[in-house]
């Protein structure tokens, strides 16, 4: 009886251990989770920029093109106000082009960051459920054990 007893708390107590496995591996997954969502709070934001500057290139781009109509029909437009449009033009797609970089940067950190997560996810289910396997199989054989043992106590009494 003192071995079926021995075999029961061993079997709580690696279910006990499977349990704070699991735990760790979901705290571990919420963190990753967390770091992918900043990650794409931060893309979203480079995102909502990057269009910005996209409406901000479109539109200077409408005002060059209108002051060079207007230079061309009436003769009369300054070039500096033309040469300042260029020059906002030029600055304006230069920062578009840095935005986009910076986003595709943030994308590749959030994809990385995501497959990451995933794969330790992965793992520690994995872990875990080797965990469950092993405790159980060790689980069964003590129980084995207890009751065979335990048989040999009853042969040995009723023998007697």
């Amino acid at each position: 009886a003192s071995a079926v007893q021995a075999a029961a708390d061993a079997a709580a107590a690696a279910a006990t251990s499977h349990e704070e496995a699991i735990n760790e591996a979901a705290d571990r997954e919420a963190t990753l989770l967390q770091q992918v969502t900043g990650l794409e709070e931060r893309l979203d934001a480079a995102t909502s920029h990057e269009s910005l500057l996209e409406e901000q290139l479109a539109s200077l781009q409408d005002q060059l093109s209108q002051a060079q109509h207007e230079h061309l029909a009436s003769q009369q437009s300054s070039s500096s106000e033309l040469s300042t449009l260029q020059m906002q033009l030029a600055d304006a797609t230069e920062a578009l082009s840095s935005a986009r970089a910076v986003a595709a940067t943030q994308r590749e950190e959030a994809q990385r960051a995501l497959a990451a997560a995933t794969e330790a996810h992965e793992a520690a289910l994995a872990a875990a459920r080797a965990d469950v396997d092993a405790t159980g199989m060790a689980g069964e054989a003590k129980l084995s054990e207890a009751a065979a043992r335990e048989q040999e106590l009853v042969l040995q009494l009723e023998a007697v």
